[in-house]
């Protein structure tokens, strides 16, 4: 396990290499980088403290595994995730809002985007704040509330297995071609939009 504390800052996007079974930890948080960073190789990143890079670019898991250990949002709530096919963002036990999920295109692809996990119960907010639909071909599993907000839409095309409660507080949500449900324990839609 190797661990870091830097300051990022400037133009440009950091990129986490991070070997297979290796394990980086991030005990500090990084500023003034609103341009996003990715994670690449198929080892292990943790953030074990708030992150204030990515507020307007996006945020590419590559490969491997990112952990949220920096508690509630530990990523900007701004943040646009992209998860490619193999990649895991597990969420800790913590609450995560981002403002967009996809893979490795905004497609309805199965297959096309990683997975969202978390073992302990923890809620995965998508505040998609555009008026379009964005295809997520990934999967979400373990102990997940998923909750939906915003005016944009999110179509989930692969079979989901999250055991957690389904909302949508805005926009709407589509589930096609393999997209499933199976686990969710409660639905509740407060949209007018659904």
């Amino acid at each position: 396990v190797q661990t870091c504390a830097l300051p990022i800052s400037g133009g440009t996007i950091p990129s986490f290499l991070v070997a297979p079974g290796a394990t980086l930890d991030v005990n500090g948080s990084s500023f003034n980088n609103t341009l996003g960073w990715h994670k690449d190789l198929d080892g292990t990143l943790r953030f074990n403290a708030q992150q204030y890079a990515g507020t307007l670019g996006w945020t590419t898991i590559q490969g491997g595994t990112v952990v949220l250990n920096g508690g509630v949002n530990t990523l900007p709530t701004t943040t646009s995730m992209v998860i490619n096919p193999g990649a895991t963002l597990d969420l800790g036990g913590n609450a995560q809002t981002l403002l967009t999920l996809t893979g490795t295109n905004t497609m309805d692809i199965p297959g096309s985007a990683g997975n969202v996990t978390s073992a302990t119960l923890a809620d995965l907010a998508i505040n998609q704040t555009n008026t379009g639909n964005l295809g997520y071909g990934g999967t979400i599993s373990g102990a997940v509330n998923f909750i939906k907000s915003g005016t944009g839409g999110i179509i989930l095309v692969s079979p989901n297995t999250f055991a957690g409660g389904f909302t949508v507080n805005g926009g709407a949500i589509f589930v096609k071609n393999y997209g499933t449900l199976s686990g969710v324990t409660s639905v509740d839609v407060r949209s007018e939009e659904h």
